[in-house]
């Protein structure tokens, strides 16, 4: 299985101008920080979706805590969201070979408590065991 290190390990060279990461928390106080949090993918059965035996699901949110207002936000939520749907079927992660599916576009939560916008994407990373 891949975790979220190598996850961030491979996002970050993808990504090199987010000044800051979290993998399951982070500062509130820092104006701009991406973290990544694993979820449950929702599936049942792996055959529901035709996926062949021999490969694993990740479900990963990413959590996008970016500036005190609402357009850099969403922005830089859709450059991540439009490079998860730009990139090949096939990439390395780790030493695992494995495509990256993000369904939904991302979500602006608004502001927490400190001011900052807050955007989620939601994407699948499918391993080849």
């Amino acid at each position: 299985m891949i975790t979220n290190k190598q996850i961030l390990d491979w996002l970050k060279p993808q990504f090199p101008d987010v000044p800051k990461w979290g993998n399951s928390a982070f500062n509130k106080n820092d104006e701009k920080v991406v973290c990544i949090y694993s979820r449950q993918h929702g599936r049942v059965q792996q055959k529901t979706i035709g996926l062949p035996p021999g490969y694993a699901i990740k479900s990963i949110t990413l959590l996008i805590h970016w500036g005190k207002t609402v357009t850099p936000c969403e922005e830089k939520a859709y450059e991540f969201y439009n490079k998860f749907n730009e990139l090949g079927t096939i990439n390395m992660i780790g030493d695992h070979s494995c495509w990256i599916l993000a369904n939904r576009a991302p979500v602006i939560l608004g502001r927490d408590e400190h001011g900052f916008y807050e955007a989620v994407i939601d994407f699948d990373i499918y391993i080849r065991k």
